[in-house]
């Protein structure tokens, strides 16, 4: 599923999910904020953006915490 979401996504394809290919879906202030607290979550190798293992580990992490 990461790998589907990323290349969905990825507007300019280099790999990782920046905060403006997020934003993109969900436009709002609060949402932007909230996409800057996931990014800062799951970056871990900060690069400022989201690769496919952080968006895989995201989502798990996620979705576990709505279940």
């Amino acid at each position: 599923m990461a790998e589907y979401v990323l290349k969905r996504l990825d507007k300019n394809k280099d790999g990782k999910l920046t905060l403006d290919e997020m934003e993109s879906i969900l436009p709002n202030a609060q949402t932007k904020q909230q996409m800057i607290e996931l990014i800062a979550k799951y970056d871990l190798n900060k690069d400022n953006g989201i690769d496919v293992q952080e968006l895989r580990t995201m989502l798990e992490s996620e979705k576990c915490s709505s279940d």
